[in-house]
C-alpha cells in the first residue's frame, strides 16, 4: 500500500528507517482513533469464525475484506453465501505512490522432500509435475480456487477466471507485486511487527519513531544469534 521495505540490502531490518512504514502507521493510527480504539476491540469479539458460515462478510457485518483468491470459493461453496452479491478490487494505495495501485501482496505454498525419503528421486520428479506442469497447475487451480504459480498456467484457456477471481491474477501479474524477502526468522520478525502494531493501535506508544526503532533492534539482534 505505500512501498514500504522490510530489509535493507545488508538483511538488517528497515522498518526502522524507511518513512513509508511510518506513514501507513500514521494513517491507520488516525483511522483507528476517529472509530475507537474500545469500539472496535468491542466490534472484533463479536465477529463470527473467519473459516466458518458465520464469517462477518457473509454476514453483513463488515461492507468490506482484506482476504485472499480462495474466499471466491468459500462464498460459492457456503449454502448460504453463495447468493451473496460481491465483488473483488486491488487494495488502495497512498496517494503519493499511484504506481502501487493493481499491485499485491503474493505468498506461496511450500513443498519438498524431507530428508531421508525412501524415493528421493521420484519425490522430485512429483514435486517438478506439480509446481511447472501447466495442466497440472491449472486442475490445481480450478478446483482449489488458488492462482497458479506461472505465467502459462495463468495465461491457459483451461483456467477458470471469472471476474471476481481474475483480479487476484492481475494483481499476482502486476509487476509491483512483491512479497516478504525470505529470512532464517521471517515468522520472528513478522511477530515482533505485529506485537508492536497492536501496543501501537492502544495508543501505549508514545513515540513511534523510537518504537519503530525498537522493533528493528529486535529483529537485528535476533539476526545475530542465528548468525545472520
Amino acid at each position: 500500500m505505500v512501498g514500504a521495505k522490510w530489509y535493507n540490502d545488508d538483511g538488517t531490518s528497515a522498518i526502522g528507517s524507511d518513512p513509508a512504514w511510518k506513514q501507513l502507521l500514521t494513517w491507520q493510527k488516525e483511522l483507528v482513533d476517529w472509530y475507537g480504539y474500545a469500539n472496535l476491540e468491542k466490534f472484533r469479539r463479536s465477529l463470527g469464525d473467519e473459516w466458518g458460515s458465520a464469517h462477518p462478510f457473509f454476514k453483513g457485518k463488515v461492507a468490506m475484506i482484506v482476504d485472499g483468491e480462495w474466499r471466491n470459493a468459500m462464498i460459492a461453496n457456503d449454502s448460504k453465501a453463495k447468493s451473496l452479491d460481491y465483488g473483488t478490487a486491488p487494495l488502495p494505495v497512498a496517494d503519493d505512490k499511484p504506481d502501487l495501485y493493481g499491485s499485491g501482496f503474493t505468498a506461496g505454498t511450500v513443498i519438498g522432500v524431507p530428508k531421508g525419503a525412501k524415493n528421493p528421486q521420484h519425490a522430485w520428479e512429483l514435486i517438478k509435475h506439480l509446481t511447472t506442469d501447466t495442466d497440472s497447475l491449472v486442475t490445481l487451480s480450478n478446483a482449489l480456487r488458488n492462482v497458479p504459480t506461472t505465467k502459462a498456467a495463468m495465461e491457459s484457456p483451461r483456467l477458470a477466471a471469472d471476474a471476481n477471481f481474475k483480479t487476484f491474477l492481475d494483481i499476482f501479474a502486476h509487476p509491483k507485486t512483491s512479497t516478504l524477502p525470505a529470512s532464517v526468522n521471517s515468522v520472528f520478525n513478522q511477530d515482533s511487527l505485529s506485537t508492536f502494531l497492536v501496543t501501537w493501535e492502544k495508543g501505549a506508544v508514545k513515540d513511534l519513531d523510537a518504537g519503530l526503532k525498537g522493533v528493528d533492534k529486535r529483529i537485528n539482534d535476533k539476526l545475530k544469534l542465528s548468525g545472520g
